[in-house]
């Protein structure tokens, strides 16, 4: 059964579609179940968020992508790691006197900073929030008014521990959302986490230590890609993306903005503008001038 995608025109259209059918998003779904039906739970699930600015965007992280562009779209394990080191050491080096006070002690904790500042990662950015994904997803129509694409924007929906509990690769600490730690916060997570998944064959929705405001504001967390998949150490960006796992049916949805102009229109109706998550004065300075000026 493919992942189900609904289209939406609105905010209340998709609201809907969320609390109605799909908010109370049973832990365990049985393979059995039929005429599509997703079984509902009496506790609300907490639920994780993604924009894509076209539909067609697959889930993998932009190391995957990387990767891809130098190999003909297939992502080589061996390659993959390769990169993935030089990155580490190279971004450490160079920013280690950024560090002098708490230095990030292992590679989990750089590899999210790394994230934040742009660099390629195995990390895919979800949100604790719908409407930081429903900002990035329409963060063309907030810049420009008249803004117009034959891409179609849309927003994912995960449930974490869905994606944790549907692949066995993991021992039980890792069955619930992962948490990346720094050393002087005693986990077994810091120590092992990133050596198991040396072995892993499938991503894991992780959430690490906030490090900037902008992550605050963006209610910020990750999905944390393997080198390999499926025991494959080499596939195509498509078998890597999340959405064409086995299972994914379990722990994914997908709602296709169909009007995004509207949509965008209603959220700035209710507040939301840039510097929400983009909170550096950079971005607020030309929102106060057009406020003022305008």
């Amino acid at each position: 059964m493919e992942i189900k995608n609904l289209p939406v025109s609105c905010m209340s259209e998709l609201f809907d579609y969320i609390s109605n059918e799909y908010f109370f998003w049973e832990e365990k779904c049985n393979d059995n179940e039929s005429d599509n039906k997703i079984s509902l739970n009496k506790k609300p699930k907490r639920l994780w968020y993604r924009g894509h600015k076209s539909r067609d965007y697959l889930l993998i992280p932009s190391l995957y992508r990387k990767i891809g562009d130098l190999s003909n779209n297939t992502v080589n394990s061996r390659l993959l790691k390769s990169k993935e080191n030089l990155l580490l050491e190279e971004f450490s080096t160079r920013n280690y006197f950024r560090f002098q006070y708490k230095l990030p002690e292992n590679e989990l904790l750089w590899m999210s900073i790394m994230q934040h500042y742009g660099v390629s990662t195995r990390l895919l950015d979800w949100s604790e929030n719908i409407m930081p994904a429903l900002f990035f997803a329409l963060e063309e129509y907030f810049k420009n008014r008249d803004f117009n694409s034959i891409d179609v924007p849309c927003i994912w929906v995960m449930n974490p521990k869905m994606l944790n509990n549907a692949f066995s690769h993991f021992s039980s600490d890792w069955k619930t959302i992962a948490r990346i730690r720094n050393n002087d916060i005693p986990s077994l997570i810091t120590k092992n986490l990133y050596s198991e998944l040396e072995h892993a064959n499938f991503p894991l929705a992780v959430k690490s230590p906030i490090n900037s405001e902008r992550i605050e504001k963006q209610s910020g967390v990750f999905c944390l890609f393997p080198f390999r998949i499926q025991k494959k150490t080499e596939f195509n960006l498509s078998e890597g993306s999340l959405e064409h796992l086995p299972q994914s049916k379990k722990f994914l949805l997908k709602f296709t903005l169909i009007e995004p102009q509207r949509i965008s229109d209603e959220l700035k109706l209710i507040g939301m503008t840039r510097s929400m998550y983009y909170p550096e004065m950079a971005i607020t300075s030309p929102e106060i001038e057009e406020f003022i000026l305008r």
